[in-house]
């Protein structure tokens, strides 16, 4: 890497904490079981996450996706304060 790209990394890095630090907040909004359908669905997506959200919560799998889009219509909020 070469000088100039790394202090261009650099300076971007408090932009990056506070984005960070604003999407901290905005999961701590979350309910725990909307922070279960984060986690699983929106921040570690995986394989067999549904699934394992629609045994853990007793849901079937249309209530889930419906509550995965509550989760980002709440994130979005709060993200952008609207």
């Amino acid at each position: 890497m070469k000088h100039p790209e790394l202090v261009k990394k650099l300076r971007a890095l408090p932009a990056q904490r506070m984005a960070v630090q604003n999407l901290d907040n905005a999961l701590s909004l979350l309910t725990p079981e909307e922070r279960l359908i984060a986690n699983l669905l929106l921040i570690y997506p995986a394989e067999n996450n549904v699934q394992q959200v629609c045994e853990k919560l007793h849901l079937e799998q249309a209530a889930v996706y419906r509550r995965r889009r509550q989760v980002l219509e709440k994130l979005e909020a709060a993200l952008t304060g609207t």
